[in-house]
Formats: C-alpha cells, sequence, structure tokens
C-alpha cells in the first residue's frame, strides 16, 4: 500500500490536527518536497506537534522520515509511470499544464484584468514561492504606468493594510490556497473594500471564501507529474493576464 493509500485510509481515525494535516498532504503531495514541517504546519493549521504526531500514526520515526520516504515514493511514480526519460516527462506535464491556461474562463481573466486597470493601487501578494508570480506581477504592471505595490509575508501585508481603498485591487497567489499566514492579512482588513482575487491551484481552496474571485490554474501534478513545481505555470498566468491588462489599456486611449 502506497503512503497516500495509508493516509487515505487512516484518516477516519485520525485526530481532529492530524486530519488537518492529512487533508493537505493529500490535496497536493508534492508540496512536501519544498514543506518544511513549520510550513506544513502553518499551511494545516494545526502545530508542528501535530505533524509528528501525524508522522507518527503512520509509523514514521519523524517528520524528515516521513517527507523523505513520501517524495521518494512520489518521485519513483512518475519516473515509472511509462516515461523512458523522466525530464521528458516533467517538461511534457509542465507544457500540458500551461497549455491548459487556454482553457481557463476568458470571463474571469477579462474581469481580474479589468479591476487592475481600473484600479488606483493593485496589491500582489504571495509568501515563499508565490511571491515570485506576485512579484513578476507587480513589475509587469508598473511597466505599464500601473501602481502596484508587492509583499511577500504576513508582516509586510498586514502593514500595508491601511492602504487598501475602494479602488484597490488585490491578488493573492497561493499553489495551496491553504489559510496559513495569510490569516493575519485578512483579519487586518486585506480583503474588505476593493476587489480581491485568489489565483490558486487547489481545487478545493481555504481562501476561496475569503476573498471576493477566484481563479484555478492547471496543475502538473493533476497530469500525473508530482515533482514539477506549480509555479511556473502562475508566472506563465501573469504573461497571460498582463497581456489583458495591456489590451483593456490601449482600448481606453
Amino acid at each position: 500500500m502506497s503512503i497516500l493509500d495509508r493516509i487515505q485510509a487512516a484518516s477516519g481515525q485520525l485526530a481532529d490536527s492530524e486530519a488537518k494535516v492529512a487533508r493537505v498532504i493529500l490535496e497536493n503531495p508534492k508540496l512536501l518536497e519544498h514543506y518544511t514541517i513549520t510550513t506544513l504546519a502553518q499551511s494545516s493549521e494545526t502545530s508542528t506537534s501535530a505533524v509528528l504526531r501525524f508522522c507518527h500514526t503512520l509509523g514514521f520515526g519523524g517528520y524528515k522520515d516521513f517527507r523523505y520516504a513520501l517524495t521518494s515514493e512520489l518521485q519513483a511514480q512518475a519516473t515509472t509511470g511509462g516515461a523512458d526519460n523522466p525530464l521528458r516527462e516533467a517538461a511534457r506535464g509542465m507544457a500540458e499544464a500551461v497549455g491548459a491556461l487556454a482553457d481557463l474562463q476568458a470571463a474571469d481573466l477579462e474581469l481580474l484584468a479589468s479591476h487592475i486597470a481600473q484600479a488606483s493601487t493593485v496589491f500582489c501578494l504571495g509568501i515563499h514561492r508565490s511571491s515570485l508570480p506576485a512579484e513578476k506581477l507587480r513589475m509587469d504592471l508598473e511597466d505599464l504606468g500601473i501602481l502596484a505595490i508587492s509583499a511577500r509575508d504576513a508582516v509586510q501585508m498586514t502593514h500595508l493594510a491601511n492602504l487598501v481603498g475602494e479602488r484597490s485591487c488585490t491578488v493573492v497567489f497561493s499553489v495551496s490556497g491553504t489559510l496559513g499566514n495569510y490569516r493575519a492579512m485578512l483579519d487586518a482588513g486585506f480583503a474588505s473594500s476593493g476587489h480581491s482575487w485568489l489565483v490558486t491551484s487547489s481545487a478545493r481552496p481555504q481562501l476561496a471564501g475569503q476573498l471576493g474571485h477566484v481563479i484555478t490554474l492547471p496543475s502538473a501534478h493533476r497530469v500525473g507529474v508530482a515533482a514539477v513545481d506549480e509555479h511556473p505555470i502562475a508566472m506563465a498566468f501573469v504573461e497571460l493576464l498582463v497581456q489583458c491588462v495591456r489590451e483593456r489599456m490601449a482600448a481606453r486611449v
């Protein structure tokens, strides 16, 4: 039985805090390639002690043992899944996911572009690796003459909250879509005015109920490539989004 199957089978017997850890892992197990025990605890809104108890329940000595076993298993599955060349298989999965951006709801993309083009200030937010597409969006919008501000951690976001107004637009990037460190930002009122958007790879993001609009990106993980980082897909999405904003602005001239 695979580790993910063991987690699924044990889900009904786990304590509430351990069940939260299980849900985050089952939703996107490849995130563990990058997650420390602290990051996983934050994403699951639990504690490092809860993560350790979860690992012990599955029969592992600690988080490092569990993380190594699961990531090794995922990489082995990707390699033996019919691909003669693992690099080619990873590239194929990434290309398929990026190509699937064309299937996004055009109405959602156009609405976000409209909100950005009309905003007094655009706040581009992302924590850890999700700060990469957020920072790219900020730089690209500044090239278009749009006032944009980025933040990459909860402290910076909280400090910016008092700048949010009715004509602001907030774009939050989060692959997992979990509340985690974004809770402080939301408690500070970041999504209480203006337009707010979540860009995520998760099919069931916890942040969906906290922000006004959600765009769900295609995922390389969903096409069977567990070892591919999802954030380049978000970077490609930013390229499409900025092109839409550019067209909106040109139409107004």
